[in-house]
């Protein structure tokens, strides 16, 4: 008979691929700016590792269109996750 374990993983990936469905199917609900940094923070290597003022200052975009682009998304998966 064989031995075997388990053990359990976190793996976010699967957390942020619903993070990213949510964004794209909701995305009309975002101005251009915020399409702008939302793209770049969920699609882009850089963007994953930046903070949103940072992508802004990046993009040459206000920094105050990052702040509601993230309060935004953070709405919608609120509201994603009741559901």
């Amino acid at each position: 008979m064989a031995n075997y374990y388990s053990v359990q993983v976190n793996d976010y990936g699967f957390k942020l691929t619903e993070v990213k469905v949510d964004y794209l199917s909701n995305r009309n609900r975002f101005t251009k700016q915020e399409q702008r940094i939302l793209n770049f923070m969920l699609f882009t290597e850089e963007g994953m590792d930046m903070k949103p003022t940072e992508i802004a200052h990046y993009l040459d975009i206000h920094k105050s269109h990052a702040c509601r682009a993230v309060k935004k998304l953070r709405e919608l998966y609120k509201t994603e996750l009741e559901n």
